[in-house]
C-alpha cells in the first residue's frame, strides 16, 4: 500500500469520526438545551413568576398566581385551627380546573430561617371554583410563605 493511498485512507476515516463525533454533540446539546428550558419554564410558572397572559378569569380580590391558578390568603376569623399551633388557609381558584390540587408552605422563623414546611392537597376542583386549603402545622417559626401550588 502506498504512502498516498494510506493518507487518503486516514483522511477518510478522521472525517467520518469527526462527523459523526459532530452529530453526537450536536444532539447532546440539543437534548440538554431541551430538558433545561422544559424544566426552567415549568418551575417558573409553578413558582409564579411567569408571564401571565391573561387576567380576566381571576375573582375580585384574588390575584393570579400563574397561567393556571389565583389565589388570596383568607382573612384571619373566617377559619378555625381544629388542631396544632399555628394555621391558615389559603383560597385557591383555577382557571380549567383541577383533578389534584397541591400546595406546599414555608415555615419561616422570625430570623427568616426556613425551619420546615406543611402541605395540603384536595381534588376534583372545577374551572372557577373556589378551594379552601387550611393548613394546619406545629413547630416554633412565625409565618408562612408559599412555595409551590401543583394543579394537575
Amino acid at each position: 500500500m502506498s504512502d498516498e493511498a494510506n493518507k487518503s485512507g486516514c483522511g477518510k476515516l478522521f472525517l467520518i469520526i469527526t462527523v459523526v463525533l459532530g452529530a453526537i454533540a450536536v444532539v447532546f446539546v440539543g437534548c440538554v438545551g431541551l430538558i433545561g428550558y422544559n424544566y426552567t419554564s415549568q418551575e417558573t410558572e409553578q413558582q409564579g413568576e411567569g408571564v401571565i397572559k391573561d387576567t380576566s378569569w381571576v375573582p375580585k380580590g384574588f390575584k393570579a398566581f400563574n397561567n393556571q391558578v389565583a389565589l388570596k390568603w383568607s382573612d384571619s376569623g373566617t377559619y378555625k385551627c381544629s388542631y396544632g399551633d399555628k394555621c391558615a388557609q389559603l383560597e385557591v381558584v383555577p382557571k380549567e380546573g383541577c383533578s389534584f390540587l397541591y400546595a406546599e408552605l414555608t415555615k419561616i422563623d422570625k430570623a427568616g430561617n426556613n425551619v420546615g414546611f406543611t402541605n395540603e392537597t384536595t381534588s376534583n376542583v372545577a374551572a372557577g371554583q373556589k378551594a379552601l386549603l387550611l393548613f394546619e402545622t406545629y413547630g416554633d417559626f412565625d409565618t408562612f410563605q408559599l412555595s409551590k401550588i401543583n394543579c394537575s
